[in-house]
C-alpha cells in the first residue's frame, strides 16, 4: 500500500537529480511513491533516474507551480510532500512526519527543520538544524498570527508533509505566479489550519549558484534574486503580511 508520495519537480537539474532520488529510496519506506516531474528539461539529466523505481511525468516547460501541481495530480498516496531536485532528504526525514500524522488524524500537515546547507559536491556549507532548533520552544506550531506578528519560519514546501485533502481544501499551487508559489500556498494553508513543527531534520538544502530563487553561492553575498523579492512582497501583501525584510533564511547559516 502506498503511504506517502514525494513529488520531485525537475528543470535542468541533471547533476543533482539522482542524488535527490537516491536519498528518497534510502528512506527505507515500503509505501513510498516517487513522482519525478520533468518540466521540459533540455540537459538530458532525467535519464539518470529512468531505470530507478520512480514515476516520471513529462511536460513542456510551464514553471515551478505547474510542475508541482502535475506531480500532485499524478501521485496516489494519502500523504504528499516535495523535494527539489537539487536537495537531499536526510535519513528519517520522512518517517517522523508520517508517523506523527498517522497518530494525529486531526492534523492536516506536519513540518520539520532544515538539516544542513550543502554545496555542489554535497559537502556541508553550514549547519542549520541545531541552531534553528534553539530558536523555538517545542512543540512549536505555525499560524498566520505568527507571521503577522513578525515571526519567521521557512515556507519551503520540502519541510512539510501534507494530507492529500489539503490540496482539495485550499487548492493547488497558483500557476499564475512565476516566482515563490510555495509562499502563497503556505499562507493559504495557514488560513485553514495551523501547522505543528517537529524538532526533526528533514532535508539538506543545496546552494550551488544556479538556484531558482538565490543569487550567489556559499558567500555572505547570498541574496534573493530581485524578481523573487518583488514576488514575495506581493504575496505577503495578498495575505495581509508586511515583513520589514525579505532575505533568504539560508544566509544566516553560511
Amino acid at each position: 500500500m502506498t503511504e506517502v508520495s514525494v513529488v520531485v519537480p525537475v528543470f535542468n537539474a541533471g547533476p543533482y537529480l539522482k542524488w535527490a532520488v537516491d536519498s528518497l529510496l534510502a528512506q527505507g519506506l515500503a509505501g513510498l511513491e516517487i513522482v519525478v516531474v520533468d518540466d521540459g528539461s533540455t540537459d538530458g539529466g532525467i535519464a539518470a533516474v529512468e531505470r530507478l523505481p520512480v514515476r516520471v511525468v513529462r511536460q513542456k516547460n510551464k514553471g515551478e507551480a505547474a510542475a508541482r501541481n502535475a506531480g500532485v495530480r499524478a501521485s496516489t498516496a494519502p500523504f504528499v510532500t516535495f523535494l527539489d531536485a537539487d536537495d537531499i532528504m536526510v535519513p528519517g526525514g520522512l518517517s517522523a512526519r508520517l508517523d506523527f500524522l498517522i497518530a494525529h488524524p486531526g492534523e492536516s500537515s506536519a513540518g520539520g527543520l532544515p538539516s544542513r546547507l550543502i554545496d555542489e559536491r554535497g559537502m556541508a556549507a553550514g549547519e542549520v538544524f541545531g541552531r534553528m532548533s534553539a530558536k523555538y520552544s517545542f512543540p512549536f506550531r505555525l499560524s498566520g498570527s505568527f507571521y503577522r506578528e513578525g515571526g519567521f519560519f521557512p515556507v519551503s514546501c520540502s519541510l512539510y508533509l501534507y494530507r492529500r485533502e489539503v490540496f482539495e481544501r485550499v487548492g493547488l499551487y497558483d500557476e499564475a505566479l512565476t516566482a515563490a508559489p510555495d509562499c502563497d500556498f503556505h499562507f493559504r494553508l495557514l488560513k485553514a489550519a495551523s501547522i505543528p513543527i517537529l524538532p526533526v531534520p528533514v532535508f539538506d538544502r543545496r546552494i550551488h549558484g544556479a538556484n531558482l530563487s538565490l543569487a550567489g553561492a556559499g558567500t555572505r553575498a547570498l541574496s534573493f534574486r530581485p524578481e523573487i523579492i518583488d514576488a514575495v512582497r506581493e504575496i505577503n501583501r495578498r495575505h495581509g503580511y508586511d515583513p520589514e525584510e525579505i532575505t533568504p533564511w539560508e544566509l544566516e547559516y553560511l
